[in-house]
């Protein structure tokens, strides 16, 4: 980085050790505004029902906590588990990892273009067709979703033939990677297809254990914590669940708090930058932002924007892609992209706002009413002009 622009980033606000917040009464004058109202109801956290079900809410403009809300037994600081956003959280640690410096088992450091087999090998119950495209399979696949592996992804509307639910509630879940890696590869191969799949992200952690174990002095069961955690200053309830083997769920099993979300959503905003120190590597954030190769590939079909998604690496962008000139949610900035959890866990990062936006709850449909929620969210947003935002 430029000595500028890091002058520029220790310069910035930031929650370390604790969040700037605006003053407490000023955060509810502003919240007694009409459109804010609106914007809370339809959240579930105003009076009476709302559309959603929401446990906590927090807005983040400029590196201050306009301010939080939240829903017994939830606080600023209880941890609550945030499913498939740990996808994003996971992508994260690989990209402090990289940074850290941790090592490839057979030589040099760990890249997003090194092949899986430097880490795993194929369990030998593994389809022997499958040899091939197993050797052209990179890192950088299992973040893209590209792993070219057939999976399905189905929950409660599809439970019969689930990979997911078979991975992580029964027999998969004793060694979810050797679970991954028994699946048979599609005709096409890796990073021909984008398939959605948390097992992808079970691969992750395993070729991180192995990188752990090849680097001097890496702790694998304290690694989150050495490469994010600790580093964000999260709350000492921060949890990481492994699965029967030792690895870490990297697909769903990260409790944070609703204020810790934040702290993710901040550090991409800064663009891996936390304080005067580096914990992403530069361009990464970018990567991450951008519709991924596997996704932009021609084997990858994109019907509907809004149900099939646009994908970075494990954030969802509201960018256009393929044949859609405009992104899946209208309402918020085509920069805008996001960690999405089942029944709703929301880290939304906005850069041209400078904003991150964080949400829990419980909804099992949710991804149809962002647009929605954008469309609340910036009018109460104004409120707070002129207020320290």
């Amino acid at each position: 980085m430029h000595l500028a622009l890091l002058a520029a980033a220790a310069a910035s606000v930031w929650p370390i050790p604790q969040w700037k917040k605006l003053p407490l009464s000023q955060a509810e004058e502003k919240l007694e505004a009409p459109a804010c109202q609106e914007f809370l109801q339809y959240m579930g956290l105003g009076v009476g029902r709302g559309t959603l079900r929401s446990d906590g809410l927090a807005l983040i403009k400029g590196g201050t906590l306009l301010f939080s809300v939240n829903k017994e037994p939830f606080d600023e600081q209880r941890p609550h588990p945030i499913w498939s956003a740990s996808k994003s959280v996971t992508s994260a640690m690989v990209g402090a990892a990289i940074h850290k410096g941790l090592k490839n088992p057979k030589g040099g450091t760990l890249s997003l273009e090194d092949p899986v087999s430097d880490y795993l090998q194929r369990p030998a119950a593994a389809p022997a067709e499958g040899a091939a495209a197993f050797g052209a399979l990179k890192v950088r696949h299992l973040l893209e979703m590209g792993t070219g592996l057939q999976w399905s992804e189905s929950y409660e509307a599809g439970i019969v033939g689930s990979n997911v639910l078979q991975m992580i509630y029964l027999s998969g879940y004793k060694d979810m990677a050797d679970y991954v890696l028994r699946q048979p590869f599609k005709p096409e191969g890796p990073g021909k297809v984008y398939n959605y799949s948390s097992g992808d992200m079970s691969l992750v952690w395993a070729v991180l254990k192995k990188s752990c174990g090849a680097t001097p002095g890496c702790d694998y069961d304290r690694l989150p914590w050495d490469l994010l955690f600790t580093p964000l200053g999260m709350g000492p309830g921060t949890a990481f669940e492994q699965d029967g083997a030792g690895v870490f769920v990297g697909s769903s099993y990260v409790f944070m708090s609703l204020l810790d979300m934040g702290r993710v959503g901040l550090l991409y905003m800064r663009d891996g930058m936390w304080g005067d120190k580096r914990i992403l590597p530069e361009g990464y954030v970018k990567l991450t932002a951008t519709p991924n190769q596997s996704y932009q590939s021609e084997g990858t079909v994109v019907r509907d924007l809004l149900s099939d998604g646009v994908y970075g690496l494990t954030w969802w962008l509201n960018a256009p892609a393929k044949d859609f000139p405009v992104g899946s949610y209208p309402s918020f900035p085509p920069d805008m992209y996001a960690a999405l959890g089942h029944y709703g866990q929301l880290i939304v990062v906005v850069p041209s706002k400078d904003l991150v936006f964080i949400r829990t709850g419980a909804d099992l449909e949710y991804n149809t009413k962002i647009n929605r929620v954008g469309e609340l969210l910036f009018p109460c947003l104004a409120q707070f002009d002129g207020g320290g935002a």
